[in-house]
């Protein structure tokens, strides 16, 4: 295989095989099979087949390319080819003809078997005219002439004889000399096809050498880690063996930039997937800059890496250069595809992320519409348009206070991915996460716990328990116990979230540290003070610096708001001397956060930041302070 990683997004890969899709790889699909007529299909399906690969062979690409399988479907079904000699000048008319005869949209029109196929392409190496088009008398005459050199170069003679007495005329020598300009411009043609095919092939050979080395160094250096028949640690886990053999890159391919490219990126990449956000954008990094030494600013592997480059400085809360990269990869993406281009709908989706972690709501919504009215006008999903960016607009309806806009679009997302996709299916299940939290806010009680108790059952069925997405169903499990009072149960799979992330991802990570977050407050909530201050007190001992802080994970006002709880838990044991000395932090970093949110005009973030403000002095004795910051808070009347 030539595309392995370790991890693996689920959605948008068109050169594989789907679960639950039309079986078959789409880029040699015939059209009656693309289509689903399965009683239909005959050898002629498998003539299509060989054709493709043929093509792939002439031309180095597939006959059709998409960004998913349902865009190479429909080229499939209602495209032709482009024809190989466009893609190769050079290239034998003959042979292109027998190409596009196996590529026939009609089953009829190929060949009858894959026998007589073999038969054209033998005719084709004799130099003998084949049957996939018709051919004029002057190419017969030359490939009579081909195939019989002597016998042609002594008829040659006799006519270039018979001639020679009427070779004084001015109107031959012009026609002579128009015959040698026009064979010194097939020469130079010849020859510039020379050129492009040797430099097509120098790209397959040079593409064939990367690929051998990215597998053989992730077979040797990660997935032989765990192999049992080797001596190796029993506890190794695959984000630990990424990790190690991530350190031996530069020295493994020094003289091989482009190997060294195409490995960090899969490392890379393989550590976003991971979560190990803040380790991704070194390796990206060093990818890109070799790549654009190598390939250049707009060859494809280069935009794919600057791409996940800007999710990756985007999930480490580095914005500015996610925005820079990512605007770069918008204009060099509508430069060289146009506005019709399927990768803008995903480009356009991290492109508003950026600005709604920036929290520009506003420019982000505007953005992801962009994309989702593009994927829309493409046809992907009958219609509906891409499903993951239309989750992503619910969510920012949600956080813009337009609950019932943030509901439509959410339920009809989830509508159409339970049918394309099955309930079980990962993006489904994210949508369904975040329309039960939907749910919850707009007081659905029922259906939130509901809908929720259902995702967590089924990631835990397909993904499993140690996935991300089933960790936070579980955790969104937790509040929904929580809001019912079922402290027992909230508190169990609290403890069983946190287990899972320590597992996976270490006791540091940040993710872990929200989970341990979590768990101290369920338990200062059931009134476990003693249990709950050394959580806490171990939450502010790995909490690291604030640059490093990934707003996914940790924000001012919760950070806030677990000293502000902290204090409470050694109130509550008696040591008011030292908790007097945490309520003054938890003051300090409560003033600037509502400074902050103030100038951003941040309304949801200012009313939870007054609400913290309210707990602090109302725990801290101060009920003068508690009373004016309460005046803050909605009252139960407002909308």
């Amino acid at each position: 295989m030539t595309d392995f990683g370790l991890a693996k997004r689920l959605e948008g890969d068109g050169g594989l095989t789907l679960t639950g899709a039309v079986m078959g790889t789409p880029q040699y699909m015939a059209p009656e099979q693309a289509a689903g007529k399965v009683r239909q299909l005959t050898t002629a399906a498998d003539v299509y087949a060989l054709g493709a690969i043929l093509y792939h062979l002439l031309t180095g690409q597939p006959p059709f390319q998409g960004s998913s399988s349902v865009e190479i479907l429909r080229q499939v079904l209602e495209n032709d080819p482009r024809p190989p000699r466009a893609l190769v000048p050079g290239l034998d008319q003959d042979l292109e003809s027998i190409c596009l005869k196996c590529l026939e949209k009609e089953p009829e029109r190929r060949y009858g078997s894959a026998e007589n196929l073999a038969e054209d392409l033998e005719r084709w190496s004799r130099h003998e005219p084949v049957s996939a088009r018709p051919i004029t008398t002057v190419q017969r005459a030359v490939k009579w002439a081909r195939r019989r050199p002597a016998i042609a170069g002594l008829a040659a003679a006799v006519v270039v004889v018979a001639v020679a007495g009427f070779a004084a005329t001015l109107w031959q020598l012009r026609q002579a000399n128009l015959a040698r300009a026009d064979a010194e411009q097939r020469a130079e043609a010849e020859a510039r096809a020379h050129q492009e095919s040797e430099k097509a092939k120098t790209a397959a050979q040079q593409s064939a050498e990367i690929a051998e080395a990215v597998n053989k160094f992730l077979t040797d250096d990660i997935l032989a880690r765990g192999n049992p028949g080797r001596e190796v640690d029993g506890s190794l886990t695959v984000r630990q063996a990424v990790l190690e053999a991530a350190g031996k890159i530069q020295s493994r391919f020094t003289n091989q930039p482009l190997v060294e490219a195409s490995i960090r990126y899969t490392v890379g990449d393989s550590l976003m997937m991971m979560g190990e956000w803040a380790q991704a954008p070194e390796h990206l990094e060093i990818a890109l800059k070799l790549q654009r030494a190598g390939f250049g600013p707009d060859h494809a592997d280069t935009l794919k890496t600057m791409h996940e480059l800007s999710r990756a400085y985007r999930r480490v809360n580095r914005l500015d250069e996610a925005l820079a990269v990512s605007q770069e990869l918008l204009e060099r993406t509508l430069k060289l595809k146009g506005e019709k281009a399927i990768k803008l709908v995903t480009i356009y989706g991290n492109h508003g992320s950026i600005y709604s972690m920036k929290g520009d709501l506003n420019r982000a919504l505007e953005l992801k519409l962009q994309g989702w009215q593009l994927s829309r006008e493409l046809g992907l999903n009958e219609g509906f348009g891409d499903t993951v960016v239309a989750t992503d607009i619910g969510g920012l309806y949600a956080r813009q206070g337009k609950l019932d806009e943030a509901m439509d679009i959410l339920e009809k997302s989830m509508s159409v991915q339970t049918k394309r996709r099955g309930s079980d299916y990962i993006y489904t299940l994210v949508t369904m996460r975040v329309l039960a939290d939907l749910y919850a806010r707009k007081g659905m009680t029922n259906q939130a716990y509901n809908l929720t108790r259902e995702v967590m059952a089924l990631s835990i069925k397909s993904l499993g328990e140690s996935n991300v997405e089933t960790i936070l169903a579980m955790g969104a499990m937790v509040e929904q116990h929580k809001r019912r009072g079922e402290w027992d149960e909230a508190e169990a799979l609290n403890r069983r979230t946190l287990e899972l992330r320590e597992k996976q991802m270490g006791a540091a990570h940040q993710a872990t540290l929200q989970n341990l977050a979590s768990l101290a407050g369920l338990l200062l909530r059931r009134g476990a003070y003693a249990e709950a201050e050394p959580l806490y007190k171990r939450y502010f001992e790995l909490l690291p610096p604030k640059a490093e802080w990934n707003p996914g994970w940790i924000k001012d006002e919760w950070v806030v708001a677990w000293r502000n709880n902290f204090v409470d838990a050694v109130m509550h044991q008696g040591r008011l001397a030292l908790a007097q000395k945490d309520f003054t932090t938890a003051e300090t970093k409560l003033e600037e956060a509502w400074r902050l949110n103030q100038e951003n005009q941040n309304l949801p973030r200012s009313k939870q930041i007054a609400g913290l403000f309210h707990q602090l002095y109302k725990t801290w004795n101060k009920p003068d302070k508690a009373v004016e910051w309460a005046d803050k808070l909605p009252k139960p009347a407002d909308p």
